[in-house]
């Protein structure tokens, strides 16, 4: 196996999801501690965790398109395909359920926004 093969290998086993459940818990606790006795606005406080987490995608993002160009010159086995298949049970659900969150989404966000 190459070096790039093998830190394309050591950056997948990174537990990623872990670290973006803490920075969600820290977050959260620091924007509550800050409303609390900061002075910081309520809607300010709603506000830091989200541009955390999307801060935090933005990196995930970047770490998997760096783990994605490693493996795709040196180690193409690792690399997913082009299309995900979907097991034949679960395929009608991929068909509505994304259309359902957008609207999930659009409906809680007016909701919040207001």
């Amino acid at each position: 196996m190459s070096r790039t093969a093998a830190a394309a290998a050591a950056l997948r086993r990174v537990p990623i999801g872990r670290y973006a459940l803490l920075l969600v818990v820290i977050s959260s606790a620091a924007a509550a501690a800050e409303v609390k006795f900061g002075g910081l606005f309520r809607e300010a406080g709603y506000f830091v965790p989200a541009a955390c987490v999307a801060a935090f995608l933005a990196l995930v993002e970047a770490w998997d398109l760096a783990v994605g160009l490693l493996a795709w010159r040196d180690a193409p086995y690792l690399v997913l395909p082009e299309q995900l298949q979907l097991p034949g049970w679960l395929a009608p659900a991929g068909e509505w359920l994304a259309p359902a969150m957008l609207l999930v989404g659009i409906v809680l966000a007016h909701f919040f926004w207001l």
